[in-house]
């Protein structure tokens, strides 16, 4: 009789873990979907913002073109770097602007 009470109560508190360990996998599922959700979100904000960026540079500048890009080998989610082109020449880093292309930038930024 007590092996069969002490297998009961093992069988319950397996039991119990189990509800737990369900509750806690439900709440993990409700939280990837919410952060699933954001990150479209934030996808689709970084496309508008990129496209207003575009658009805002070229209507200041006609020779001048500006996006937001993830770097290299990266996601959006990492960071995004503001690129800059002048005559169609995309330079590396903002530092090899001149001091009016820079004043211009972050006039546009």
């Amino acid at each position: 009789m007590a092996m069969f009470k002490k297998a009961e109560d093992k069988y319950n508190n397996l039991m119990s873990e189990k509800d737990i360990i369900e509750n806690d996998k439900s709440k993990i599922k409700k939280v990837i979907k919410e952060l699933d959700e954001k990150k479209e979100t934030l996808n689709l904000t970084w496309v508008k913002v990129n496209n207003d960026f575009r658009s805002i540079s070229s209507t200041v500048l006609p020779d001048m073109m500006a996006k937001l890009e993830p770097p290299q080998g990266c996601s959006f989610l990492d960071g995004l770097e503001v690129w800059v082109a002048f005559g169609g020449v995309w330079k590396l880093s903002l530092s090899e602007l001149s001091g009016g292309q820079r004043s211009l930038e972050v006039y546009i930024c």
